[in-house]
């Protein structure tokens, strides 16, 4: 799912899985809090999250750290040697 997202976009989103509000991104990168606001808009369409659920953030964070984990872990397979 990850890979749906630009860039920026999959920085964002690893952001906001670690509970920084939009306003904290926005200081950490130096950019208008406007600028998140859209870039996280555009990743909650690009995961289909609704913002009328109202857990839109928590839900993300639980797809980034799976895939996060996944990746790492497929990283990890490849990494051993074959007999």
């Amino acid at each position: 799912m990850l890979d749906k997202l630009t860039p920026r976009e999959r920085t964002i989103a690893v952001l906001v899985s670690s509970g920084l509000t939009n306003k904290q991104i926005s200081h950490q990168l130096i950019t208008e809090r406007r600028t998140v606001d859209n870039h996280v808009s555009s990743i909650y369409r690009k995961f289909e999250l609704r913002r009328e659920d109202g857990c839109c953030r928590v839900r993300l964070a639980i797809q980034v750290r799976e895939e996060i984990l996944w990746q790492a872990t497929a990283r990890e397979a490849n990494s051993f040697p074959r007999k």
